[in-house]
């Protein structure tokens, strides 16, 4: 027998008993409690075990989110490229450019250049300009 894996029913219960301190510690357990405990923990193992083995990912879709201008913008607008807010000095990569008044983007970071919610009620503001800074196309933010 190894020492930490008995190959027998008898094995097992004396690795149990070490284990809680024989023959240091005085353990008085029946043979019926012993084998209690022993089918106790092994109904426990084949019930939970895959609890903390199994791998399972969840997808989850991204889209891109929609900026809406109040009028056509000035210029075209390019996709990739970087846009800026110039009141809340956001900024987003505009994914799809829809028509003159709607554009598509991802990438969303607020005024501190940190990732904000990828929607345009989360930094850009109502009224500001935004400015392409390939295109120099620029836009008025819509009412959010």
């Amino acid at each position: 027998m190894s020492s930490t894996q008995p190959a027998s029913t008898t094995e097992l219960k004396e690795y149990c008993l070490r284990k809680l301190g024989k023959p240091v510690i005085d353990i008085n357990l029946a043979d019926e409690q012993m084998n209690d405990m022993i089918d106790e923990s092994i109904q426990m193992f084949q019930e939970y075990h895959f609890d903390g083995t199994e791998i399972h990912y969840l997808p989850e879709q991204v889209t891109a989110s929609t900026l809406t201008f109040a009028s056509a913008s000035t210029g075209t607008f390019t996709a990739e490229e970087t846009i800026t807010g110039g009141t809340s000095n956001a900024t987003a990569k505009i994914h799809e450019v829809t028509s003159t008044t709607v554009l598509k983007f991802k990438e969303h970071k607020d005024g501190n250049g940190l990732r904000a919610a990828n929607t345009s009620g989360a930094t850009f503001v109502s009224g500001e300009t935004v400015t392409g800074s390939s295109s120099s196309a620029t836009g008025t933010v819509h009412a959010t």
